[in-house]
């Protein structure tokens, strides 16, 4: 009971203590110093927003090409026969299907590419 008391009166305590802090700290309304000043932290808080969503944009991995959900091999056919020493793509390889979305299909042709390491480049095999 005592406990039940205690906790009800920090509650308390804590709620007041916010709404009063609210109103001391709130800016003066009609200040034009403190409008300023507020306005450029803005500007600021929003440039460096911007700055940290590029940074995270460029190192993020990306597919530049061109996706292609009406392709069977989603619009990355010449980039996989640009890695095989083959003319064509073979009749097995994975073709994508409706409803997969890039990650998965990728999955499909790396898993490929890992038990068909004799029809890649020397470059690729490496990778795979």
């Amino acid at each position: 009971m005592k406990a039940r008391i205690y906790c009800i009166a920090i509650l308390m305590l804590l709620i007041n203590y916010n709404s009063f802090s609210q109103t001391n700290s709130a800016p003066a309304g009609n200040n034009p110093v403190l409008k300023e000043a507020a306005l450029k932290a803005n500007q600021l808080r929003l440039q460096e927003k911007n700055r940290s969503t590029e940074s995270i944009a460029s190192t993020s991995p990306t597919y530049f090409g061109q996706l292609n959900e009406n392709d069977k091999y989603m619009g990355k056919g010449q980039e996989f026969l640009n890695m095989i020493t083959l003319e064509s793509l073979p009749s097995d390889f994975p073709q994508y299907q409706k409803g997969w979305d890039f990650v998965e299909y990728d999955g499909r042709v790396e898993k490929y590419f890992k038990e068909h390491k004799q029809i890649l480049k020397d470059v690729y095999k490496a990778k795979f």
